[in-house]
């Protein structure tokens, strides 16, 4: 096979173990900054692989949000979290070594931020959801464009910066595979 240049695909890597998590109807925090978070521990042997990162959500009335994502270099500390439990796209995977954690309360957000996407995201009316829109976010689904790598101490972070619309339920899916045993270089 080759791509549209007519350069060979090359797979060095075989087929990399996948995962997904849904924080579903997550009510943020008052001030949210950092809300629900990828953490890739600095004791991991593994690269999270970040390929796409869905928003959608409902509110009171229909409202406008506009969440951020960064990758941040260090973790962040404190706060009041919950983790939550990934889901396996095959069963003969090994559990993950990246944790998805949600925020009810602020942590302290550590290192440097880089803000890699913004979107606005029309959250539906909740009595009667008829117009929507969602935030997806696709990384690594065009020529010479990657996915976004987590390295061991880092955290990917879907952030708020901004007030919340009353009544909102947020629905934030992220979806990740690992490369474990990982090349620096990679």
């Amino acid at each position: 096979m080759a791509d549209s240049t007519g350069s060979p695909f090359v797979n060095s890597e075989g087929q990399l173990p996948t995962y997904s998590t849904t924080v579903a109807a997550y009510t943020p925090y008052t001030t949210a900054t950092d809300m629900v978070v990828l953490q890739n521990p600095a004791a991991s042997t593994a690269v999270l692989k970040v390929s796409k990162i869905r928003i959608s959500g409902t509110a009171t009335a229909t409202s406008v949000y506009i969440p951020y994502c960064y990758i941040r270099t260090a973790l962040n500390t404190g706060g009041t979290s919950t983790a939550i439990t990934d889901a396996l796209h095959d069963s003969n995977t090994a559990v993950s070594q990246g944790i998805v954690l949600k925020y009810s309360a602020a942590p302290t957000l550590n290192g440097t931020g880089t803000l890699l996407r913004a979107d606005t995201v029309l959250l539906a009316n909740a009595t009667s959801p008829i117009i929507f829109t969602e935030g997806l976010w696709l990384f690594g689904d065009l020529p010479n464009s990657g996915q976004i790598h987590v390295r061991p101490g880092q955290q990917l972070s879907i952030n708020s910066n901004s007030a919340f619309p009353a009544g909102a339920a947020l629905y934030i899916t992220i979806q990740w595979a690992e490369s474990v045993g990982f090349n620096p270089a990679n």
